[in-house]
């Protein structure tokens, strides 16, 4: 059954007339007025606006459950990092080491300690050598997979370039930067819109490395990679033509943290070639850890103001790109001094009044300030002087950074391309004080997978997709909301062969705690989706009303397995969790037993074929033989479902071990049989687990797992997403469920449960302390 999609739950509705020009928050009045949003400090206003409240940060936190979630940032001191790797190395006279690694926090610590790094240089130290470093090597292949850039390329060191080398002049968060040979790249890019919060860098560039103390010829620097920080390893080695530095470099030529922070960046990638051609949201999360994504300007105009207004309320980095397609594919300027193949940082907005309306003017600023916008609204434009003297004012017009100009946002649409955002979450804020009059975006995050037979359900049909991971979302009013599902990826040769995923989210009733089943899916439609998209993070954002919400990550195919995770913003409080079952045993209760007149003919019949022994006890042996062999007589037992039906005995095939297994049910003694009347309650509940696994095997050998939760449901046992991966992971083959693993199954949970109640009522045990799931 196809699902249809019941409300577009977006922010963004279309515009009656694509003429109008307003921002989507403010309703429109009769008396004029101006709103400026600054990138360095608080917006102003001659009245109040909804927007407004975004000044006072929120310090409520996010309630989660199974989720690791950030809220309102504390001051705390920053984490730290250590190598997984060998504090063991080998000395040589050059010094070689795989320095791509992973690195983690290390609880407790109060500074960054990436003991791999440390471990390297002073290896190097004693010997006496310079780090060179054998994974990015200075050669070809570390320049390009594909087409060599220059010819006569030497690799230097900064002392063979200049005299006295610096890592950084006066801060790293002053950045002069220059492009160089390959251009406005998207690292280049990135600092562009860096530049109004620069001290988040600082996380990227660890401090205390310079060319004089402990110099050893090798630097280290951080980047964030799906949901962590992680150290690369350098040696200072920089590709050079003519003595001059090929690629992107300081103003000043002492200075040299760019050029080493952009080859640890193409290390991270493979090559310098791999950055010259990236994104540059990419490049942005890479760099601060946020939501990234782009909008193009062919999109309408509500849409995209209420875009720029959302990034320059909360705490966001944006800027803007011109292609270069409209100049041959290569860089150039056009006629009206903007540059193409460039970005431009947004620093802020204003509505003001005009003739006959209102106008929209954006302020952009140019970091390489060496051409100008010359159009409307430039500074020297004559548009200007139909304002007021306290408009000037208020919009600082006089004092302009230099490259900084306004535009208006008919001209914005017309020149430019694309707009990049990246929604910084709380960590970041709490790093820059230019920011921090921004609202803080409550941040929650989940690291899960789809597998193949237990979540990776799809989309289509709700008896499969249903066994989707889930996920709760609460709001206590209107608020927006950014939803990014992100697939696992590599940075280095990577192929980017990710599976088409989506994000569906239903209405859920409030407060609402287990999964939701096929029934759900069967009557409720879709509220609003991310769109299918084959990337590595899938982002939207919505305006979502006062409720509860479930978001549920699907692949477009059933089956497709990766590893993904889940990220969700909100602007103000919520509640966010995972929906999940509990492991639980509530015994259902038959409809009939067996009556006297049969539980004789049985006795006689197990007596006669010599099953019984003098005690008239049964072991494991002869439960296998009793239960693989047809009655003579053809017994007729009532079964357990209807009153009105009849089963007949049908043979169990069944192991000597699951015989075992399934004696320990009654076998409360431990004395590996079952008197009669045990037998006869075992009995009992295995016609009801046959007679279930028949109802979802529908005449065939087996089940897909799939069902597995379903079935367990009917017989009146509930699992969790983990005890329900542990079963299918231990008694299912290729995703389907035999008769006899089912029961397998079935008889594992009862005994669990039992031993789980019997540990809880002798200990005295609280259930949420201990996990069902360490006794399967």
């Amino acid at each position: 059954m196809d699902l249809t999609l019941e409300k577009e739950g977006t922010w963004y509705e279309p515009l009656k007339d694509e003429n109008e020009i307003r921002t989507p928050r403010y309703k429109q009045n009769n008396s004029p007025r101006i709103i400026v949003h600054n990138g360095s400090g608080p917006r102003i206003h001659l009245r109040a606006s909804p927007a407004s409240s975004h000044h006072s940060v929120n310090t409520s936190t996010v309630r989660h459950n199974g989720i690791m979630s950030h809220s309102t940032p504390r001051h705390s001191a920053p984490s730290t990092i250590r190598s997984r790797h060998s504090n063991h190395m080998s000395s040589r006279q050059i010094l070689r080491h795989n320095s791509s690694v992973r690195s983690e926090k290390v609880v407790g610590a109060n500074h960054w300690r990436p003991s791999t790094f440390e471990n390297i240089r002073d290896e190097c130290l004693k010997s006496g050598t310079l780090y060179e470093d054998p994974v990015f090597p200075a050669n070809d292949r570390s320049l390009y997979r594909h087409i060599r850039p220059y010819k006569n390329i030497k690799w230097k060191r900064p002392h063979e370039i200049v005299q006295n080398p610096t890592f950084a002049v006066k801060d790293v968060c002053n950045m002069d930067i220059e492009p160089g040979k390959l251009g406005d790249c998207c690292l280049v890019s990135a600092f562009t819109c860096l530049a109004m919060a620069p001290k988040l860098l600082q996380k990227c560039i660890p401090s205390g490395q310079d060319f004089h103390d402990n110099h050893a010829g090798i630097f280290h620097f951080r980047f964030w990679r799906y949901g962590e920080w992680i150290d690369v390893v350098v040696d200072d080695r920089l590709p050079t033509i003519d003595g001059h530095i090929l690629y992107m470099r300081s103003s000043d030529p002492q200075e040299f943290w760019p050029a080493l922070f952009e080859k640890a960046y193409a290390k991270l990638y493979g090559s310098y070639e791999s950055i010259h051609g990236g994104r540059i949201k990419w490049a942005l999360q890479d760099l601060t850890g946020g939501i990234a994504y782009y909008h193009s300007t062919t999109e309408s105009i509500r849409h995209l103001l209420t875009v720029v207004d959302i990034a320059m309320s909360q705490a966001s980095l944006i800027g803007a790109y011109i292609s270069t397609s409209v100049t041959n594919n290569q860089p150039g300027v056009l006629s009206n001094g903007l540059k193409t193949g460039h970005t431009y940082r947004i620093s802020g907005y204003a509505e003001i009044p005009v003739t006959g309306g209102t106008v929209i003017l954006l302020r952009m600023r140019n970091p390489w300030h060496s051409v100008y916008w010359n159009g409307a609204w430039s500074p020297r434009s004559p548009h200007w002087n139909v304002l007021k003297e306290s408009t000037k004012e208020k919009m600082k017009i006089d004092n302009l950074l230099d490259g900084e100009f306004w535009i208006s946002f008919i001209d914005f649409k017309n020149i430019f391309t694309e707009i990049e955002i990246c929604h910084l979450g709380p960590e970041s804020w709490k790093m820059d004080k230019s920011i921090q009059h921004r609202g803080v975006w409550l941040a929650s995050a989940a690291h899960r997978q789809w597998r193949r037979g237990i979540n990776a359900g799809g989309c289509v049909k709700p008896s499969v997709m249903c066994n989707n991971n889930q996920f709760y979302l609460e709001l206590d009013k209107p608020k927006t909301v950014i939803v990014s599902l992100m697939q696992k990826y590599k940075t280095t040769d990577d192929q980017r062969r990710f599976q088409p995923c989506s994000c569906l989210i239903f209405k859920v009733p409030l407060d609402v705690k287990t999964k939701r089943s096929a029934e759900f899916f069967l009557y409720n439609k879709i509220y609003a989706n991310t769109k299918f998209i084959q990337d590595r993070e899938n982002v939207h954002t919505f305006k979502l009303g006062e409720g509860s919400y479930m978001i549920m990550p699907v692949t477009e195919i059933e089956g497709q397995e990766g590893k993904y995770m889940l990220r969700v913003y909100t602007a103000g409080n919520s509640i966010i969790r995972e929906l999940d079952d509990l492991d639980g045993y509530k015994e259902t209760q038959n409809g009939h037993s067996l009556d006297w007149e049969n539980i004789n003919m049985l006795r006689r019949q197990l007596t006669k074929t010599a099953i019984l022994h003098k005690y008239e006890e049964i072991d494991a042996s002869r439960l296998q033989k009793v239960l693989s062999t047809p009655m003579k007589d053809k017994i007729p037992l009532l079964c357990c479902f209807s009153e009105s039906e009849i089963v007949k005995f049908k043979p169990l095939n069944l192991s000597l071990d699951t015989c075992k297994a399934a004696i320990t049910i009654f076998d409360s003694k431990i004395e590996g049989h079952l008197c009669y009347e045990d037998f006869n309650k075992l009995l009992s509940k295995l016609i009801l687990w046959q007679g279930t696994f028949r109802s979802y095997s529908k005449g065939n050998l087996d089940f897909s797992s799939y069902s597995l939760r379903s079935a367990l449901r009917l017989i009146g046992l509930t699992v969790s997403n983990k005890t329900l991966e542990t079963l299918i992971i231990r008694f299912t083959s290729n995703g389907r469920v035999s008769l006899e693993q089912f029961i397998c199954i079935v008889i594992k949970l009862s005994t669990v449960h039992a031993r789980y109640q019997s540990c809880l009522s002798s200990s005295n045990i609280l259930l949420s302390d201990v996990s069902i799931g360490i006794f399967i």
